[in-house]
């Protein structure tokens, strides 16, 4: 009987890892390359989109390429990623600017102006977070609608790094709650985005992915893309994870008393 087979890449801070397993967890191949991160300033750090999206095809291409595996034995793609490092896209799904990475400490004054706005109470009972530190996405929403107001007007969709990703191979605009959870704009105890967050920072839901749970099919691989990296047109898109939860699974954190 013949194997099947499943993709998965690490989204990270530094590089992007992709491995190919087969049906029983074995590892058949992994690629992994790295890039440099842009730091403008003591404060502030970046990164280009297209070094993710071009990084993301040459680690598939590698693995894909250097298997030896017929490509129609492998089933399912899925991802994991860094959070809190967020871009914001027009309405043709173009970068108005680089991608804000996690450790970017630009918006201090924003997250003072929140914490303001906001009790510890109300943060605490609808994200399950601290008051909010200038890592995190709201923050920099509210940096990027005071600093380029022109640029905050044309927003349309706003992307994690896998996100990105994922939008690329399907067409759709899909995330998961583990990345978002840490963003100060999902409720936790609702299970949708905190419409006070919102309303504050002056964006709607219109503009942000639709969040499925982690191990969600959402359907196929665009066919061009399915071409261009070596896949199936039947490969199978399943929304992923935040790296941290990825990993605490990966080692078998997955049953109580762990």
């Amino acid at each position: 009987m013949a194997h099947k087979y499943y993709l998965g890449v690490d989204i990270g801070t530094t590089a992007i890892k992709a491995a190919l397993f087969d049906d029983c967890g074995k590892k058949i191949l992994h690629h992994a390359q790295e890039y440099d991160l842009l730091k403008p300033t003591a404060q502030r750090v970046e990164q280009i989109p297209s070094v993710y999206w071009e990084t993301f095809k040459t680690c598939v291409k590698k693995v894909m390429e250097g298997s030896g595996i017929d490509k129609e034995q492998v089933e399912a793609f899925a991802m994991d990623s860094s959070a809190e490092t967020i871009v914001f896209l027009d309405e043709h799904m173009q970068p108005l600017d680089n991608f804000y990475v996690w450790m970017d400490n630009r918006a201090e004054q924003e997250a003072v102006q929140i914490n303001a706005h906001f009790s510890p109470e109300q943060i605490m009972y609808a994200t399950g977070q601290c008051p909010i530190d200038p890592v995190y996405p709201a923050t920099k929403i509210l940096w990027f609608r005071k600093n380029k107001p022109d640029l905050f007007e044309k927003i349309r969709m706003m992307f994690m790094c896998d996100d990105y990703i994922l939008w690329h191979m399907s067409g759709q605009c899909v995330s998961h709650g583990s990345s978002w959870c840490t963003s100060y704009l999902w409720d936790i105890v609702k299970k949708d985005w905190w419409p006070e967050m919102l309303d504050y920072l002056g964006i709607t839901a219109h503009q942000l992915p639709k969040i499925r749970e982690s191990g969600t099919p959402i359907g196929t691989i665009l066919p061009e893309i399915a071409d261009e990296l070596g896949l199936p047109h039947d490969l199978l898109l399943v929304v992923g994870g935040q790296d941290q939860c990825s990993g605490a699974i990966g080692v078998g954190n997955v049953v109580p008393g762990i």
